[in-house]
């Protein structure tokens, strides 16, 4: 609304400098003349109704309570705004390729006590501002008009919902680097603890694994047990 307001004003005061400070020549064609005022006084009069009503709106916008919102700011946008704004638009839609018109004429008015490249200039300058005029209307025009006159158009994105399904999968799942590293630990675990059973199972010297002082393999001294068994010796050993 900002944006309109203030261009449509700035047009306008261009029609209306054009129209006050050109020097009409006394001899031009009168059919010339009533276009070229009837042209600009067009401009003039679409671009001060797209500035009025998006001024308006602005000063509307500005007294809807954001706070208590006793109506849905869609609901006051749609029974307030709604048709103003797209008289605004449509009024400015149309003052833009008015204005190149103007522009397309201004090269027959100046130019017109040139005798000499009076035709080449002034043609030059009226094809210039019709390929902007086509340019508006094929592309700019073509293009924005529709979404931005639509109370209900709104920018979506399809692909959010899988991007954020795919972040997620991402966070919760583990890296691979994450799982090399695992692996390596539990691998580094399990190695020791082999050959403590290894060692053990073989009843060899087992290497301290905390930086402890080891302690050598105690062996359990053989008991040496002497009877007699009808006056004869007999020795058992566990």
């Amino acid at each position: 609304l900002k944006a309109i307001a203030s261009n449509s004003a700035l047009i306008a005061g261009f029609s209306m400098v054009v129209m006050v400070e050109i020097a009409i020549p006394d001899d031009l064609h009168p059919a010339l003349l009533v276009v070229f005022g009837c042209t600009t006084a067009g401009v003039v009069s679409l671009m001060l109704i797209a500035m009025l009503n998006a001024t308006f709106m602005l000063v509307a916008i500005l007294r809807y309570d954001c706070v208590v919102r006793d109506v849905a700011f869609h609901d006051f946008w749609r029974k307030r705004c709604d048709s103003d704004w797209r008289l605004a638009l449509r009024c400015f839609a149309y003052g833009v390729p008015l204005f190149m018109a103007v522009l397309a004429q201004i090269g027959w008015v100046i130019f017109w006590t040139h005798d000499t490249a009076r035709n080449y200039a002034s043609t030059l300058v009226t094809l210039i501002a019709f390929c902007t005029i086509v340019l508006w209307f094929a592309h700019t025009e073509r293009k924005w008009s529709e979404f931005l006159l639509s109370a209900d158009a709104k920018l979506r994105n399809p692909h959010a919902g899988v991007v954020v399904v795919q972040q997620q999968q991402r966070h919760h799942a583990p890296s691979s680097s994450s799982m090399t590293k695992t692996s390596k630990h539990s691998a580094q675990i399990q190695h020791p603890s082999s050959t403590i059973r290894s060692t053990m199972s073989s009843n060899a010297f087992v290497p301290p694994l905390n930086g402890t002082t080891p302690t050598p393999p105690t062996t359990t001294p053989a008991i040496r047990e002497t009877t007699f068994l009808n006056g004869v010796d007999v020795t058992t050993e566990e």
